[in-house]
């Protein structure tokens, strides 16, 4: 199996979305440590950017999920603090560039792969 490594600094210019997975945002953090911060437009709150042996980067982002996007009471979204720490599975999206197997990503990450 492909093993990835955690690479915070890799581009992802020219990334494009491949799919989804499912994991708890919490397994995330214990496993890599806090995401990257959000992103400029607020409708990314965290994300982590991964490498493969060949040089392929997938990136995990969450994507609209929290109270950062749509902080009105009837967006009923948790704030970032409070959607970083939960140990319900969630959806994020994954962006590849290169080769990257999503579903092979997804079992080394320990994910559902949702689609």
């Amino acid at each position: 199996m492909c093993m990835f490594t955690l690479t915070p600094k890799a581009s992802t210019a020219e990334t494009t979305q491949r799919g989804s997975l499912r994991i708890a945002p919490r397994d995330l953090v214990e496993r890599f440590g806090p995401p990257l911060p959000a992103s400029g437009d607020r409708k990314v709150s965290g994300s982590y950017t991964f490498t493969d042996t060949q040089g392929n980067v997938a990136t995990v982002y969450d994507w609209k999920a929290t109270a950062l996007y749509d902080e009105r009471p009837e967006a009923d979204l948790p704030t970032v603090k409070a959607f970083w720490v939960s140990t319900e599975p969630t959806t994020f999206c994954v962006a590849a560039r290169g080769g990257v197997d999503i579903w092979t990503f997804a079992r080394w990450l320990r994910a559902d792969r949702a689609h």
